[in-house]
C-alpha cells in the first residue's frame, strides 16, 4: 500500500523512506507546537490572529493524533497488527497538512 504526500510523493507505507517520512512529520509537528506555545501569548493582542491560531492548533492536534500514537507504540516497540498500523499510517499525510496549515501561521507572525 502506498500514501501520498501533500507534496504529490507516493511512498510505501512498508518503506524506510516513509517511515523517515513520518518521522519528519512527527518532529515537525511537535516543534510547531513549541512555537505555538511561545506565539499564543503574543497573539492575544490581536483576538482575530489568536483564534485562527487557536483553531489551526486544535485542528493539527486532531489530525496528528493517530500519529502520536504510532509514535507511542514505535517507542514501546509493540505492534497493534497491521490493520491498526495501516489505519495510524494513513493518517500521516493529513497531519503534515495540518502541521504545514500552523508553520504557515507562525511564519507570518515572526519578525
Amino acid at each position: 500500500m502506498t500514501q501520498i504526500t501533500p507534496d504529490g510523493r507516493r511512498l510505501r507505507v512498508d518503506s524506510d523512506e516513509f517511515r523517515d517520512y513520518a518521522q519528519e512529520v512527527f518532529r515537525r509537528h511537535n516543534h510547531a507546537l513549541s512555537e505555538l506555545m511561545q506565539m499564543l501569548p503574543a497573539a492575544g493582542d490581536e483576538p482575530a490572529r489568536l483564534t485562527q491560531l487557536e483553531d489551526a492548533e486544535a485542528e493539527m492536534l486532531r489530525q496528528c493524533e493517530k500519529l502520536n500514537q504510532l509514535a507511542v507504540a514505535a517507542r514501546d516497540q509493540r505492534s497493534d497488527g497491521p490493520a491498526r498500523t495501516l489505519d495510524l499510517a494513513r493518517s500521516v499525510a493529513s497531519c503534515d497538512t495540518a502541521t504545514r496549515v500552523v508553520e504557515a501561521l507562525l511564519d507570518e507572525m515572526s519578525p
